[in-house]
């Protein structure tokens, strides 16, 4: 999961080119109350486990986008995240030698929950940089480019052959009740090759930055809260440009490199349910009920865990 950039900290180095452009206004789930597994059991150890709890899903090579729609989960039916330091977030990605970090590309393009406003900021990141929205100054946390919860939300994150760019493109409902769409735009040359080796994901978590010392700090035994969405399409774009397929499990790669995992994870396993890998879960009491995700014959049947 992503660290939240303090206040006043660049959005993205000018090192290539870049570009945003707003166009007219206009579960799975995871919880980490109970007892979990701890960072000193985790082996082996996956990239971002320190970051917070999440749910990873990362293509197998030779993918080139991830497209996701769902519904914006509210404080009353989705997410209750009143921990300092704990943001949930909802995001597509794409990961380009991550691993080595040779000539690596990393893009993410989602939103991230306001538990103070029951709302959602568009969160864009590339290469490690978060491109910050400024928030109006008479009506702090209530302001487009915000989303409304409980609306429709497309995300639409993939590199584009023809023009050379990787472009994040999102559409919903703004605070005001108003349709928004949002596009970014990132310049990067990629070669047929590399492309092949190019990977897509969707994820879902919750970041945490411990507010006294502000460091990534999650062990997994931290009570953080609990975020569910349910998606109502989720497919990935081939290298082609334009064949899309659903997710499903033969899709999904863990991406094992010296003994770390760099994709599909589940952390930490005994708060997150997670079979069948492509189900959808909400949480209720200390139940969780598996839901499928209307994506025909990937789905598995119906789930039900407790979670203690």
């Amino acid at each position: 999961m992503p660290r939240r950039p303090p206040r006043g900290t660049p959005s993205l180095a000018l090192t290539e080119e870049f570009s945003t452009v707003y166009f007219e206004e206009f579960s799975i789930g995871l919880d980490t109350k109970g007892k979990v597994t701890t960072l000193a059991y985790n082996n082996p150890r996956i990239n971002g486990d320190n970051s917070g709890p999440f749910i990873r899903q990362t293509s197998v090579k030779g993918y080139i986008g991830s497209r996701t729609q769902f519904t914006l989960p509210s404080k009353t039916g989705g997410f209750n995240i009143p921990t300092a330091g704990a943001t949930g977030y909802i995001y597509n990605g794409l990961d380009y030698n991550i691993e080595t970090g040779s000539n690596s590309f990393s893009m993410e393009g989602g939103v991230q929950a306001s538990q103070a406003n029951n709302n959602f900021l568009a969160y864009i990141r590339v290469n490690g940089r978060s491109l910050v929205f400024t928030d109006d100054g008479n009506n702090p946390g209530n302001y487009p480019p915000r989303y409304k919860a409980g609306t429709a939300y497309t995300s639409n994150l993939r590199y584009e052959v023809s023009t050379g760019k990787a472009k994040y493109y999102a559409s919903g409902t703004n605070v005001n009740g108003v349709a928004q769409n949002l596009s970014f735009t990132y310049s990067k040359s990629f070669t047929s090759t590399e492309l092949a080796n190019m990977r897509a994901k969707r994820v879902l978590g919750i970041g945490y930055v411990d507010p006294a010392t502000g460091t990534q700090n999650y062990d997994g035994t931290q009570d953080l809260g609990v975020i569910s969405l349910n998606y109502t399409s989720a497919t990935l774009l081939k290298t082609d440009g334009t064949t899309t397929v659903n997710y499903n499990t033969s899709l999904l790669d863990t991406d094992l490199y010296n003994n770390k995992i760099y994709g599909t994870a589940y952390w930490p396993s005994s708060a997150v349910t997670y079979s069948p890998t492509l189900g959808t879960f909400l949480h209720r009491a200390n139940e969780w009920i598996q839901r499928p995700e209307g994506l025909g014959a990937t789905c598995l049947d119906d789930y039900k865990s407790i979670h203690v």
